[in-house]
């Protein structure tokens, strides 16, 4: 089992070998469902906050869809920053505000000011 990117893809097709051990599997990108709405309950309950985060809204649910541009890997990526971002500000839970925060630039940092 391997996980990666289209191009990820396009390597490991171009030895047959290699190939001949994976079998391809697109995952959909993530939408505004009940579906994303239970893996983001899910995925906040591991993470480690001690208050609940209420992002699980139509606001919040859109931001992460939108932002994320519905990549699993993306989605986690902004959690786990806004996660961080709400520790080191003694807040214990992600707000909107955070998550916006914490999706504002994916490949870099979070363009947070302290």
């Amino acid at each position: 089992m391997g996980l990666g990117t289209q191009e990820a893809l396009t390597a490991i097709q171009t030895d047959r070998q290699v190939a001949s051990r994976f079998e391809p599997l697109q995952m959909p990108r993530w939408k505004a469902t009940e579906a994303f709405r239970s893996f983001l309950t899910g995925y906040l309950k591991g993470l480690p906050l001690r208050k609940p985060s209420d992002i699980v809204t139509r606001d919040g649910v859109a931001l992460l869809v939108n932002r994320s541009s519905g990549v699993t890997g993306n989605i986690t990526l902004i959690l786990s920053r806004a996660a961080e971002m709400a520790i080191r500000k003694s807040k214990e839970a992600i707000s909107l505000a955070l998550l916006d925060a914490a999706s504002r630039n994916l490949d870099g940092p979070t363009g947070e000011t302290t």
